[in-house]
């Protein structure tokens, strides 16, 4: 197909424009990947040349990578005997080798943070999802500044604005793990954005937590789009970042289920309380989504047939806790509860509904947008869908 030839929204992305003749035909990857098995005993994943990969994937997207290349990733997976001690390792090769079978998960990298979050080495699971919700926003506003320094139009301007906005609302989103500079950030957003940059890179020069610098490599990763578009790249942070709100859910809701089941009225309000109020502030994922041109997601739908967001399993896992919830609310709470409890249960139980449809909504209105009454890559009918969706109440009340 004919590629747009400028960089940034509804063009390419910087590194396939900039990429060199070996990248672009996969050379360099694969004699360092040759290299690296030729090391024998002495090859471990941590020298892995994750770079000369990446750089290749980046230059010419997933699903147009050099046969050989994948090839030899696909028998570096067969041979591997980390496993056991690097399961992120063996769930990257999956995604890097998954162009004729890959799905939803293999496209997020979604098993790879959720592995992260469960197995909390750096803190709790929330700790984690904190982490990776800040790097994968300064990430994010990385990319979109250093496409704003080569092409400065009104359309990169905005996105790059919404997402440094999104940034400034560390304190919200991840509590845990808030950007020491979102306050320079929030106070430097001028139209022309110059400032900003010059906050954002001051800001990458702090110091950062252990847990904040772990999934930012981790992140650093996954970045495979399977086309050479600009806008994929904010569209697979986007899923992520959505992604990890799912998990902080289910986990929310897990809890709340466990306090009901206590008879803990107060802290399940607790839990619900926190809960709504990083939901509400989701909504800032929305306006970065919001400046994906029709045009380019046209592109991107194309090539990720297969791979739609409807078969997110977290999400359908949320769903799944939200039914619990509510019939340990009715059957084991209720009958036992002071009413003045049951009452600010019902009402914390409401709130999370409202802004869990109102994110329902919203996602509604962006694919009506961007894709217009077609059908969805999930076999479904679309926008139709998720509107018909985005009505259904999160706690449905006994029959």
């Amino acid at each position: 197909m004919s590629w747009p030839e400028h960089i940034g929204v509804g063009g390419l992305c910087a590194s396939a424009v900039s990429a060199s003749r070996c990248q672009l035909l996969g050379d360099a990857a694969l004699d360092a990947i040759g290299e690296w098995v030729a090391g024998g005993s002495t090859k471990s994943v941590s020298s892995f040349p994750f770079d000369a990969v990446l750089g290749h994937y980046r230059a010419v997207g997933r699903y147009f990578v050099a046969a050989p290349v994948v090839g030899a990733l696909a028998e570096a997976r067969a041979a591997g005997t980390w496993r056991k001690d690097n399961p992120w390792f063996d769930q990257w090769l999956a995604s890097a080798t998954d162009q004729a079978s890959g799905d939803y998960a293999g496209y997020a990298f979604v098993p790879a943070l959720t592995d992260f979050m469960t197995g909390a080495e750096v803190g709790s699971r929330t700790v984690a999802a904190d982490a990776l919700t800040v790097a994968a926003l300064l990430d994010l506003l990385s990319v979109e500044l250093d496409a704003l320094a080569v092409e400065s139009s009104a359309a990169q301007r905005r996105r790059t604005r919404a997402t440094a906005l999104a940034l400034c609302r560390a304190d919200e989103l991840a509590p845990n793990a808030p950007l020491v500079s979102s306050a320079r950030l929030a106070a430097n957003l001028h139209p022309d954005c110059e400032a900003l940059d010059a906050a954002f890179r001051d800001s990458l020069a702090e110091p950062e937590s252990p847990a904040v610098r772990d999934a930012r490599k981790l992140l650093s990763l996954s970045m495979m789009p399977v086309t050479i578009m600009h806008d994929e790249q904010m569209f697979i942070r986007s899923i992520q970042l959505f992604e990890i709100q799912f998990e902080l859910c289910r986990l929310a809701l897990e809890n709340v289920a466990v306090c009901l089941e206590k008879r803990d009225g107060c802290r399940a309000v607790t839990q619900l309380h926190a809960a709504t109020k990083r939901l509400r502030a989701v909504r800032v994922y929305s306006r970065i989504l919001a400046t994906m041109p029709p045009s380019s997601f046209s592109v991107i739908r194309k090539y990720t047939h297969g791979r739609s967001a409807i078969q997110s399993r977290t999400y359908r896992d949320v769903e799944v806790v939200a039914a619990r919830t509510a019939w340990l609310r009715y059957t084991e709470f209720r009958p036992e509860a002071d009413s003045r409890v049951c009452a600010a249960v019902a009402d914390g139980l409401d709130n999370f509904d409202r802004s869990w449809q109102a994110m329902k909504k919203t996602h509604w209105g962006i694919t009506l947008k961007t894709i217009g009454r077609v059908p969805g890559t999930g076999g479904t009918e679309g926008a139709d869908y998720l509107r018909a969706r985005a009505a259904c109440s999160l706690f449905p009340e006994p029959l």
